[in-house]
């Protein structure tokens, strides 16, 4: 609702200006915030600094201040009064204002008209899904909902990484050491995942044998058997060698079977699944088609190559000198197959921060090839996820994965015995947890700080709902939408209207901004509002009062908020903990 007001009061602030000074001031130029809750005698601040530098005549902030102030009274019912701050404009709507907040609210947006695709965790076949793709996964499946809510069409899409140098190390790894095992009690990408690991530990002790010998590492690594193997099994595989694809089925197979388990614990699902397997032979006829038209080079040993060095972002290898494919081969044809067959106005990336070099070439080389994308493809840039003991390495094998996390915080919140609905209240956390920090700032992961139900967590949230729901079970009489007008507001009333008439705002604010953090902490403070409301406040009385009506429909609609907040980011509500 406030959103219109903005847009109101800048209107006429302009015009108040104009009739006061004679000059147009730009949009952009009038700058409305909320003004700080704790503060009760303004709502919003104006920031007359950007006003002050068009008028030409020496006016102070006062005078200004007081002309733009006087006429907001005087053509605006619900602007009760003004006070002027040294370059700020506050300015206190009125009760009725807000009580319209309540009776008026529709918590539905028209349709945007966009079509957007998001593609988010996009994992390799050869380990399991862990704690950096867990915070991939929610942020991209948040950005999903809040699209979604907004009206817009969305897709949700994840390329599956299932071929390359790495998923040819796990499959050689079990070959030489599997003895033609299959998973039994273990998840099947757990079991593939053990392979590509003992890989790397086989690998680190012949490269240590020649370091020992004198050695460069650089040298040691080109003697390594293993690389060597793993490097022709690539070429068996992309030669499409009978045997090898049947190993590589086989052994994928395993895998997606583990990763559609670990997406059902977390109520994940995709549009649309694409394979790298499937698209990278396109990725080669456009690198070849680019180096016939002199978009790209090749070197002697004839591996294709893009020289970015005018862009500041160096060269890049496109295609290997055996002719095999790389990640960038295959994303570039993928991103132009999208565009091409899906109909959309909007592609966005969620890929970790350290990934962000390599987008800045994808996409410099899409506009190389001559394909206009300016303002459609985006890269959401995230931080990484750390454990105390320092950063994951999954060729070490020190990762946490998604399934023993989920398992080990359903054990912790089954430990406090006051809570039921585990599994609903254990998701809360772990989702919430992550999704309440900006995507932009690293995550240090604390499971006990998770599950608190004093703190800033999704069990406390959802506390807060089942504490409304207990509400609405004890008010016996019909909910009947009376007219409050006449209704008084305490601070701690009007400071929850307050932030509920922010919820258009916030909502296009994390759309904007990409970011799900703004959902969530929104959420948070409605939720810590309205508990603060509780605990100074009777909400029902025995005599049924129209302002007993009025505060159990006002926690009515907090429910109801809290839910559609919590649902955006993937989080379910119990009716009771």
């Amino acid at each position: 609702m406030l959103k219109n007001y903005f847009f109101y009061i800048k209107k006429t602030i302009k015009i108040s200006i104009y009739k006061s000074y004679k000059i147009k001031i730009p949009n952009k130029n009038i700058v409305i915030n909320y003004t700080n809750k704790n503060i009760t005698s303004s709502d919003l601040t104006l920031l007359m600094f950007y006003i002050k530098q068009q008028i030409p005549s020496k006016k102070s902030y006062q005078e200004i201040g007081l002309s733009i102030g006087n006429y907001l009274c005087n053509n605006i019912k619900v602007v009760a009064s003004f006070n002027i701050v040294k370059g700020f404009l506050n300015i206190l709507l009125s009760d009725i204002y807000y009580i319209n907040v309540l009776c008026n609210k529709k918590y539905k947006y028209k349709n945007k008209k966009k079509n957007i695709m998001i593609e988010f965790c996009s994992p390799n076949t050869n380990k399991p899904l862990h704690l950096g793709h867990l915070r991939n996964i929610l942020i991209g499946n948040s950005l999903y909902n809040i699209y979604k809510y907004q009206g817009c069409k969305v897709l949700s899409t994840q390329i599956i990484n299932d071929r390359g140098i790495h998923i040819c190390q796990s499959m050689l790894s079990w070959i030489k050491f599997g003895n033609n095992k299959s998973p039994n009690n273990i998840k099947g990408d757990h079991f593939v995942g053990e392979y590509y690991t003992l890989f790397h530990k086989k690998l680190n002790i012949e490269i240590n044998k020649y370091i020992k010998l004198g050695y460069s590492k650089k040298e040691a690594e080109t003697k390594s058997n293993l690389l060597k193997e793993s490097k022709k099994l690539l070429i068996k595989w992309e030669n499409n060698d009978y045997e090898v694809m049947n190993i590589w089925k086989k052994m994928n197979s395993w895998v997606y079977e583990g990763f559609k388990n670990t997406y059902n614990k977390l109520n994940i699902n995709f549009d649309i699944e694409e394979y790298e397997s499937d698209i990278y032979k396109q990725g080669k006829k456009i690198i070849l088609q680019g180096l016939k038209n002199k978009i790209f080079y090749q070197e002697k040993d004839k591996s294709i190559w893009v020289d970015l060095e005018k862009e500041n972002l160096g060269k890049k290898l496109l295609l290997r000198s055996d002719g095999t494919s790389l990640y960038i081969t295959q994303d570039i044809a993928t991103l132009i197959h999208r565009f091409k067959n899906y109909n959309i106005d909007i592609l966005i990336y969620v890929v970790g921060k350290e990934q962000e070099h390599y987008f800045k070439i994808l996409f410099t080389i899409i506009y190389k090839l001559g394909i206009s994308l300016k303002k459609k493809i985006y890269h959401l840039s995230y931080e990484m996820v750390y454990l105390p003991t320092g950063k994951m390495k999954s060729r070490e094998g020190t990762i946490i994965d998604i399934d023993g996390l989920i398992k080990n915080i359903n054990n912790k919140v089954f430990e406090k015995k006051k809570i039921n609905n585990t599994d609903i209240v254990s998701k809360s956390a772990l989702k919430y947890y992550f999704l309440q920090i900006d995507p932009k700032k690293k995550i240090t992961f604390n499971i006990n700080s998770s599950i608190d139900l004093k703190g800033k967590t999704g069990p406390y949230i959802q506390y807060t709902y089942v504490r409304i729901c207990s509400i609405n079970k004890k008010f016996k009489k019909k909910l009947i939408l009376h007219n409050f007008k006449k209704i008084n507001l305490n601070v701690d009333e009007k400071n929850i209207l307050k932030i509920l008439d922010q919820f258009n705002y916030q909502i296009n604010n994390a759309s904007k901004n990409m970011n799900p953090s703004i959902i969530a902490n929104y959420a948070y403070d409605l939720s810590k509002s309205f508990n603060e409301y509780y605990e100074n406040t009777k909400i029902i009385d025995k005599f049924f009062s129209k302002k007993t009506f009025f505060k159990v429909h006002l926690s009515f609609f907090i429910g109801k908020v809290l839910k559609i907040l919590m649902n955006i980011l993937g989080i379910n509500m119990p009716h009771y903990m």
